[in-house]
């Protein structure tokens, strides 16, 4: 029995069929997402507990069929026996997974623009403190000293 795939067959661009029924896998490689010529994927009656989402980005795949998995929890049991629904599923899964990406990324973004804008912010604060001094500076050089005791500048 086969307990894994290698993830090497992830490089088979040209692979349509894929039959790895009733053997003994718990998983099967992300690589797999690769194969953009894949039509059918039949993973039937193994022990499989996941499957990777990257297969949600097949578009080509008209046949998922993963039955007789107890074990896969990310499929509901009752559609298991429907590849359109597992399909459906792994589907939403990959664009889960794609959504969530983004939106790390966008918050990494985010997160440095505030920064940016943080570190500007505080440039002028300090800026604005040194216009205030200089001011003053200029203020207390224009008036004499006399007059300077008897009047205050804000």
């Amino acid at each position: 029995y086969l307990e894994d795939i290698p993830k090497e067959l992830g490089s088979c661009f040209f692979l349509e069929e894929l039959n790895a029924e009733h053997n003994s896998l718990v998983t099967v490689p992300a690589s797999l997402g690769s194969l953009q010529q894949l039509r059918e994927l039949r993973l039937k009656h193994n022990r499989l507990e996941t499957l990777p989402v990257e297969i949600g980005g097949l578009d080509t795949l008209e046949v998922l069929d993963c039955s007789e998995n107890d074990q896969l929890a990310m499929v509901p049991q009752k559609l298991r026996d429907d590849s359109e629904m597992v399909k459906f599923v792994i589907r939403l899964h990959y664009d889960t997974l794609r959504h969530i990406t983004q939106i790390k990324e966008n918050y990494k973004d985010v997160k440095d623009a505030l920064q940016r804008q943080e570190h500007a912010n505080l440039r002028l604060r300090d800026a604005i403190e040194q216009c205030k001094a200089d001011k003053e500076a200029i203020i207390e050089s224009l008036v004499p000293d006399e007059v300077a005791d008897t009047c205050t500048v804000s």
